[in-house]
């Protein structure tokens, strides 16, 4: 008896975590949109340097909080931004928006162009 009892009960819990999960899955809603941050909404720097070993020129956007005392940038927190194996590309919303944020609250951003995309040189499907 206890163990029916036991089933019971839990076959309850579990209808009332999965069924929610099943009708919002199935429901057809308005499409979600996520609207990050644009090209125009951010401030960068034009970074620029060049690779000897291909001879290949390569740029990047430097994301700096406002208001540093250029004195004090070497004790800063600093990100490098790449993801993915895909062309970087610069109006992408998701790096400029996590670029903003992070500038906000005191941490230098680089996003680099990856080869042949941007600004830089090169063919990112043949580098290694």
């Amino acid at each position: 008896m206890k163990k029916k009892i036991s089933l019971i009960v839990l076959a309850f819990v579990l209808m009332l975590l999965v069924v929610p999960v099943v009708v919002a899955q199935t429901t057809k809603d308005e499409p979600r949109e996520w609207s990050g941050v644009t090209l125009d909404e951010v401030t960068y720097e034009e970074v620029s340097f060049h690779n000897p070993e291909q001879d290949l020129n390569l740029a990047g956007m430097l994301f700096m909080p406002e208001d540093v005392d250029q004195s004090i940038t070497g004790s800063l927190p600093a990100v490098v931004f790449i993801h993915g194996s895909a062309p970087s590309f610069r109006e992408n919303r998701f790096p400029l928006t996590w670029a903003k944020h992070l500038t906000e609250n005191g941490v230098i951003v680089f996003i680099p162009d990856k080869r042949g995309a941007g600004k830089s040189e090169g063919d990112g499907q043949t580098a290694s």
